[in-house]
């Protein structure tokens, strides 16, 4: 049998696996600097969302370590991620006293200090290369993805697929009625299907960046609200803050959801049609 796409699958994981073992080896020398922390946890979930993609081809115990694995350094990397994005909320909502403030930027260290040691760990046991090694691709297994043929027939068959689902999920979440539950699981989908995206840039070519440009401003306004969320958390108690994170929040939401009604679900057709045609046109 063909293994067009199986070579293709494995291929984009071992780059990706690639980026990630680079990611971490930067983050362990500058854990200080908070875009070393931001890429490597961007890394991680591409890495991640590389193994649930293709996982038809995967022995599924195996990824299933590698994954637990990798969460735990990315909550490591969450604990110290978040105190900048609190300190960036709060100042966007004009809130938090000098106290809380500096209480902020104490434990910094702190959490920088565990993501160090969890690093470490990792280094000394010579894990490293296990948290991103890719397990065998399987010859044959069943699933969405057709393994003998080529990855633009599969990406026009699945790709659109996984559009639609997404704008149907985005049209629940814009609702004046949904949660914040709602949201955080589209925020969620969202993301999976712009790192699913990239996988194809050698189908799509260079329009593919213009179109997952596209998703940015869906992502900026999830993760804006995402932000105040992971905030409130750390400045339980002081009822001042909260008030105007929790103000803040509020105008994020009604933000995403204007911007979904004018603007992104008009687009659904669109996304649908050019992920249909475009391979067939790819060079």
């Amino acid at each position: 049998m063909n293994q067009r796409f199986t070579k293709f699958a494995a291929e984009q994981t071992a780059s990706r696996g690639k980026k990630l073992h680079s990611e971490l080896r930067r983050a362990m020398r500058t854990p200080e600097d908070p875009e070393a922390i931001h890429d490597l946890r961007v890394a991680i979930r591409r890495f991640t969302q590389c193994l649930r993609t293709f996982r038809q081809f995967l022995d599924r115990n195996s990824t299933k370590k590698i994954r637990r694995r990798l969460r735990k350094v990315m909550d490591a990397c969450g604990a110290a991620r978040n105190i900048d994005i609190a300190l960036e909320v709060l100042a966007a909502a004009g809130a938090g006293g000098q106290t809380l403030l500096e209480d902020l930027r104490k434990e910094r260290p702190r959490r920088q200090k565990r993501l160090v040691q969890r690093l470490k760990q990792w280094r000394r046991r010579k894990r490293f290369k296990a948290l991103t090694t890719v397990p065998q691709f399987k010859r044959t297994a069943p699933g969405p993805w057709d393994g003998g043929s080529d990855a633009a027939a599969n990406a026009a068959r699945v790709l659109t697929a996984l559009a639609a689902e997404l704008f149907e999920s985005g049209g629940r979440a814009a609702e004046a009625g949904s949660t914040h539950e709602d949201l955080h699981q589209f925020r969620l989908q969202a993301k999976r299907f712009r790192y699913t995206l990239e996988l194809f840039g050698s189908v799509y070519g260079e329009k593919l960046d213009a179109r997952i440009a596209l998703l940015g401003g869906i992502q900026d306004k999830l993760g804006a609200m995402n932000d105040c969320v992971t905030t409130l958390p750390l400045i339980a108690g002081n009822a001042s803050a909260e008030k105007s994170v929790r103000n803040l929040l509020a105008a994020r939401e009604d933000d995403f959801r204007r911007y979904w009604r004018e603007r992104a679900a008009r687009s659904q057709a669109n996304w649908v049609k050019w992920l249909g045609a475009a391979p067939k046109t790819a060079s």
